[in-house]
């Protein structure tokens, strides 16, 4: 039984034979996440646990790490790691310094990548498998363990595409913002996609907190086809359905794919607004799939929010 896959409320339903006060549990997974315990061991020192939860927990439990395998620093003052773990393969998390004052950690979802991007290291390896939940916190607590400042945020960014891995992912997510685990904000927390548009309804539908990262390339869809694969399967513009006005959503929610935004939930007003093409009017409207529209919508993106970034060339 790996603890470190566990989200809190799994916690609860594990130990609740052994009925511990809710203050045990808290402590108990602050222990593994919040304050790192190396091993499973490191729980007997954990006050106010019943002995017959420490007992349980250090008959049935394990508490897993990751290997560095190597550490390449930049002098810019960025960090790469590479990993081994014990279910097998390798991959890479990136240590990134902000204004001398605080780290965002890079991290990895699978080890290596389906989707083949034309310019992308990972895609020339091919799949191998999902990463736990567990591989992908250890990422950011073996890194914390190394850091001279605090860790204040997390970028799903690393090898893989996480949302073919949304379960695990989301875990990850939910633990590394907990209070009681690495109490990273939710909104520093960011998962980044090359546009799986069924994980994209199911991650707006459940209304997460964390911010949804839209590795755009290219505005032009028969250019972004050229590199990106995924645009034959899941097309540009297919992106918007999941954030069209609903009678449930905020009607400013946008409707086109941006570089970075956080997921619209019920009652939430995004901070710019522009008209879909049904709202277009007939004079100005033009196929939403056309290169002129696609460029015409990525620059005023570009306008209306200061803080819309892409690496296309428009």
């Amino acid at each position: 039984m790996n603890l470190k896959n566990l989200e809190l409320e799994q916690w609860q339903a594990l130990l609740a034979p052994f009925a511990p006060s809710t203050t045990a549990i808290r402590k108990l997974f602050a222990a593994v996440f919040a304050h790192g315990a190396p091993n499973v061991a490191a729980l007997r020192q954990v006050p106010q646990v019943p002995a017959r939860v420490r007992d349980h927990l250090l008959a049935r439990a394990e508490v897993p790490s990751l290997t560095v395998l190597e550490r390449r620093r930049a002098q810019d003052g960025f960090v790469k790691y590479l990993f081994g773990s014990p279910a097998g393969g390798r991959f890479e998390a990136v240590r990134i310094p902000l204004f001398e004052e605080k780290y965002v950690v890079c991290i990895s979802s699978q080890v290596g990548c389906a989707l083949g991007c034309g310019f992308c290291a990972t895609g020339r390896l091919g799949f191998s498998r999902n990463l736990e939940t567990w591989e992908m916190v250890d990422q950011v607590l073996r890194i914390r363990q190394e850091a001279d400042r605090p860790v204040r945020g997390v970028v799903f960014m690393g090898m893989g595409e996480p949302l073919l891995n949304p379960t695990e992912v989301l875990r990850a997510a939910r633990i590394l913002s907990h209070p009681a685990g690495l109490a990273i904000a939710a909104r520093a927390i960011s998962l980044s996609t090359a546009g799986v548009v069924p994980a994209i309804h199911r991650y707006v539908r459940e209304g997460h907190p964390y911010r949804l990262v839209f590795s755009l390339t290219s505005a032009i869809p028969a250019k972004r086809l050229l590199v990106m694969p995924i645009e034959a399967t899941h097309a540009l513009p297919s992106w918007c359905q999941p954030f069209a006005p609903t009678p449930t959503r905020a009607k400013s929610a946008p409707c086109w794919p941006t570089s970075s935004f956080p997921a619209s939930t019920p009652g939430t007003r995004m901070p710019w607004r522009w008209r879909r093409p049904s709202e277009a009017s007939p004079s100005s409207s033009t196929s939403s799939t056309s290169p002129t529209s696609a460029v015409a919508t990525c620059r005023q993106a570009r306008r209306n929010s200061p803080g819309f970034a892409t690496t296309c060339d428009c």
